[in-house]
C-alpha cells in the first residue's frame, strides 16, 4: 500500500499543477505555436481543426463553442479575424484571459488590409519575423501566467524559435522571379524569404462581365508574374475564365488545414508553402 501511495504521489509531482488548466488557441497556427512554448506543461485546445467557408466573418458551432466552454488561457489572432470572441468568451468563458496576439505584440509588421484600407491584414503569421515575436510574447505571457514552470517554458521558446528560423535556410525560389498573389496575406511572406510578391487588385469572385475578364486577363499579363498564388479552396471556375492553368498556380495555405495539428503544424505549413513556391517557379 505505501508503494502505491508513493507511485501515485511521484506521479502527482511530475505532472504540473498548470496542466489543469485550459488553454484555447482559434487557429491552427496560433495553436501550434502557444503549444511549441507549453509542451511537456499543458496540451493547447484549438477551435478551428478544418477550414471554415468563411474565416472572417464565422458563426461558432456548438461544438466550437464547447471547446473554449470553461477555457482559462485563451490566444487569438485579432479581433478583425476572430470578430465573435468578445461575445463567445462573454457566453461560455467569462473567466478567461484572453489574449489578441496583434495587440499585445506591437513591433509585429503588419501589412495593409487589399479589403479595407482602414485596417491591418490578420494573416501576419506567414511572416517568419513575426512567428518568432510571437513565440516570444506567447512565453512572455505563460511564465506571467505560470511562474513556477519557467525554465520549462524558456527551453521550449529556444527550441521554438531554432525550427522558425531554420525556415529561413530551407530551400527558396529565384529572388529575380515575380509572384503575384489572388489572396491577402501571403505578400507576408516575401519579407521573409526576400521574395517579390505582390497581392493582385483583382477579385476572382467578381468576374462575371466580359469586360471584368478582359481587364482581368490584360492585368495578369503585364505583370510578367511567374506564378500566382491563391487559397486551396479558391473556385477553379474562376481560374479558368482567366485562363490560368494549374502550371501558372501555387496554391498557398494562410490556415495549413492540410496539415495535422500540434506542436510542429506551424513550422510544417511553412515548408508546405515554400515548396510549393518553389515547385511553381522552377517550370518557368
Amino acid at each position: 500500500m505505501k508503494r502505491v501511495f508513493l507511485f501515485l504521489f511521484a506521479i502527482f509531482v511530475a505532472c504540473p499543477a498548470f496542466a489543469a488548466n485550459k488553454i484555447v488557441a482559434t487557429y491552427p497556427p496560433i495553436q501550434s505555436l502557444v503549444w511549441s512554448v507549453t509542451e511537456g506543461v499543458a496540451p493547447v485546445n484549438v477551435m478551428f481543426s478544418k477550414a471554415q467557408a468563411n474565416h472572417h466573418n464565422v458563426q461558432l458551432k456548438p461544438s466550437q463553442m464547447r471547446i473554449l466552454k470553461g477555457a482559462t488561457i485563451v490566444f487569438y489572432a485579432s479581433d478583425d479575424l476572430e470578430t465573435f470572441m468578445k461575445d463567445a468568451l462573454k457566453t461560455v468563458a467569462p473567466k478567461a484571459k484572453a489574449y489578441s496576439l496583434m495587440d499585445e505584440i506591437p513591433d509585429l509588421t503588419l501589412l495593409e488590409s487589399k479589403k479595407d484600407k482602414d485596417k491591418k491584414d490578420v494573416h501576419y503569421w506567414l511572416d517568419v519575423d513575426n512567428a518568432l515575436l510571437m513565440v516570444d510574447k506567447i512565453t512572455e505571457i505563460m511564465i506571467n501566467e505560470d511562474p513556477k514552470n519557467e525554465k520549462k517554458y524558456l527551453a521550449n521558446q529556444e527550441k521554438s524559435k531554432s525550427y522558425i528560423n531554420s525556415l529561413k535556410t530551407f530551400e527558396r525560389p529565384d529572388e529575380a522571379k515575380k509572384f503575384v498573389a489572388f489572396h491577402d496575406g501571403f505578400e507576408y511572406m516575401a519579407n521573409s524569404f526576400d521574395l517579390d510578391i505582390t497581392t493582385s487588385d483583382i477579385d476572382l469572385e467578381s468576374m462575371n462581365t466580359p469586360k471584368a475578364v478582359k481587364d482581368a486577363k490584360k492585368e495578369i499579363k503585364e505583370s510578367k508574374a511567374v506564378c500566382f498564388l491563391v487559397d486551396p479552396q479558391t473556385n477553379r471556375r474562376y481560374l479558368k475564365s482567366l485562363d490560368l492553368k494549374d502550371k501558372d498556380l501555387a496554391k498557398i495555405d494562410a490556415f495549413g488545414w492540410n496539415i495535422d495539428t500540434g506542436v510542429g503544424q506551424y513550422y510544417r505549413m511553412m515548408r508546405w508553402n515554400l515548396e510549393r513556391l518553389v515547385k511553381c517557379s522552377a517550370k518557368k
